[in-house]
């Protein structure tokens, strides 16, 4: 009986078992400004029937987060959970996807458990899918169109080539950087077109067919899905060389957080693979892991961006580990079981500290609790979490920004003191620099008095590292009374 394989039970453990560790270690709310976005759009999908854009647009993971979010709905409840869920769910589900993708191609049970376990608790993938980012969703739709593009070419069905094609341009629906990867898709699909025309059962040639009904589908479904915000991919900016100090930032980030040994272990894999004859595969994923000058090279650079390069950096480490373990079975395990601990317990007092306590939600809560009904926060970057926890609506400060906008922002806030709406201003002490450039900008026009403070955690790069600060929060009153 299939049940009893172990290509369909070892994915189901898997993800079991990443669902329950995600969920014992869930933070305590959502914890990016992009995660309190798809919060508020799926909310505002319910409140008004119509499908709400998240950031650049993003709409298929409000959509799946909608779907997931009726019960709670059904129940007066916000998105806030949900996201979060959703978040672990898919990171869950692209830990089994994984462990297929690596079947289908090695037919290798071995090295498919040893390539999903290691990528299971990496600290830069597993982090941020416990905060409602959408990197597990983006991941698990590329893996699986993916495995259904090679399942189609192999059954020679036009149908399932087309939705392998849909399921790709799923992924980008969820997370536009995954753009990149599409030369990788059709290269995938080149080859195995190839390699089917060659089997001595084909006695005529699907490829045309099978062509026209990949492309027709993926280029009609990036026009339909990322047309709103292909846009924002196009206006990253990348920087100028591979050794710019911010790529090497992203290898030092890999070095912090990836044991030594597991970055090793790609090298003798690779050569491994290459040695076996599987030359096309050694260059394809050769090829992936060369998309770290991408993700890692431009100036919005964080170190979750690197989680779809994790793909061919574990294919080529397991893949070494699954040799030695044939020779070794103990220093194979030793091996594996070292990294996958080392990693875990890595990023465990991060994992701990925020299912209790969330820097941002705090702060907002503590807003809420110190600031009228009516009133107004002046802030910078907390913005969206004040909006979604605190309850209130706030006013973007602008730094080193231009005279007229300091001045269309004066104009604001007088008009709300001139109503008699109380106004509050929180600092940004995590910020670089940001702090007193902010405090100094605001006191050129208005007269400020500290409320009081709370312990917040920034946010920006949480995947890694603590970074705690003591926020500030300011009564805003006219300079002269």
């Amino acid at each position: 009986m299939f049940w009893r394989k172990p290509y369909f039970y070892i994915p189901i453990l898997l993800f079991l078992l990443n669902l329950t560790v995600g969920l014992l270690f869930i933070n305590e709310g959502l914890f990016h400004m992009d995660s309190v976005a798809l919060a508020m759009a799926v909310e505002k999908t319910f409140q008004t029937g119509i499908l709400q854009p998240a950031v650049h647009g993003r709409y298929l993971a409000v959509m799946i987060n909608a779907i997931l979010y009726l019960p709670s709905y059904l129940l007066g409840q916000n998105a806030d959970f949900t996201v979060r869920f959703s978040g672990v769910l898919f990171h869950a589900l692209s830990i089994a996807a994984f462990f297929y993708f690596i079947r289908r191609i090695f037919q290798d049970n071995l090295t498919a458990l040893l390539g999903a376990l290691l990528l299971s608790f990496t600290p830069l993938y597993f982090i941020p899918n416990t905060y409602g980012k959408e990197h597990g969703i983006g991941l698990f739709f590329l893996l699986f169109s993916f495995i259904l593009l090679d399942r189609a070419i192999k059954n020679r069905s036009t149908v399932q080539i087309a939705l392998a094609a849909l399921v790709n341009t799923c992924a980008l629906a969820c997370r536009e950087s995954l753009v990149w990867t599409i030369p990788l898709f059709y290269l995938f699909t080149i080859y195995q077109l190839a390699v089917d025309k060659l089997r001595p059962t084909n006695t005529k040639s699907h490829a045309p067919k099978l062509l026209a009904t990949f492309f027709l589908t993926h280029w009609t479904g990036l026009g339909i899905i990322l047309y709103s915000f292909l846009g924002s991919v196009i206006q990253v900016e990348y920087t100028k060389g591979m050794l710019h100090p911010i790529c090497n930032a992203a290898v030092s980030d890999l070095i912090t957080s990836l044991p030594i040994i597991l970055l090793a272990l790609p090298v003798p894999g690779a050569i491994k693979m290459f040695r076996d004859g599987r030359k096309f595969y050694f260059s394809f994923f050769l090829l992936w892991l060369m998309l770290i000058f991408i993700y890692g090279n431009n100036i919005w650079y964080t170190p979750r961006h690197l989680d779809a390069i994790l793909v061919p950096l574990y294919i080529f480490a397991a893949y070494a580990l699954s040799d030695l373990y044939r020779k070794s079975k103990f220093i194979a395990g030793t091996i594996a079981l070292t990294c996958i601990a080392g990693m875990f317990m890595y990023m465990y007092p991060m994992l701990a500290f925020r299912h209790e306590y969330n820097g941002e939600k705090r702060l907002a809560e503590y807003v809420r609790l110190r600031t009228e009904l009516d009133a107004v926060i002046i802030t910078e970057d907390q913005f969206p979490f004040i909006q979604y926890y605190g309850k209130r609506p706030t006013e973007w400060l602008p730094i080193n920004g231009s005279p007229a906008a300091e001045e269309l922002f004066v104009q604001h806030v007088n008009g709300y003191l001139l109503a008699g709406r109380p106004i509050y201003y929180t600092d940004s002490p995590y910020l670089k620099g940001y702090e007193a450039a902010s405090l100094f900008s605001i006191s050129k026009h208005f007269k400020i008095n500290a409320v009081g403070g709370i312990l917040i955690e920034d946010y920006h790069r949480p995947e890694l590292r603590f970074r705690f600060a003591y926020q500030k929060l300011y009564k805003v009153a006219p300079l002269r009374q």
